[in-house]
């Protein structure tokens, strides 16, 4: 967590209600793609909201910051996860198997916020 804080090219974002952190983002920047690498939102307060404006403000920075697409991974048995992801627009980019500890699958998921340049789309993130 130390190590995103103080990344420049990577955005951290705290929810608080009031001075309890109730949920936090982290999402890595390259040139065109992005990574969503934490959203999470403490238990008492999921169903508010609160992670969509997470990701809203995190997709705003990728937006102003030219990314073309944000990118994630999340556990293949998370049905819940998977359907936020969706609702904020995510679509299903493959699969890994082994992702988690070696033994359990990761879903990837995309979000196309434009189209790619040609000669970059060949980038790690």
């Amino acid at each position: 967590m130390a190590r995103a804080i103080n990344d420049p090219e990577t955005q951290v974002l705290i929810a608080r209600h009031r001075s309890r952190v109730v949920g936090f983002g982290i999402m890595e920047f390259g040139e065109e793609r992005a990574h969503l690498s934490l959203l999470a939102v403490k238990s008492g307060y999921q169903r508010e909201g609160i992670g969509t404006r997470v990701f809203g403000w995190l997709k705003e920075s990728a937006l102003t910051a030219g990314i073309a697409v944000v990118k994630l991974e999340l556990r293949a048995t998370n049905m819940v996860a998977q359907h936020f992801y969706r609702s904020l627009g995510f679509e299903e980019a493959g699969w890994a198997v082994g992702y988690y500890r070696g033994r359990e699958t990761a879903l990837r998921m995309a979000l196309h916020l434009r189209h790619q340049s040609a000669g970059r789309s060949h980038q790690a993130l």
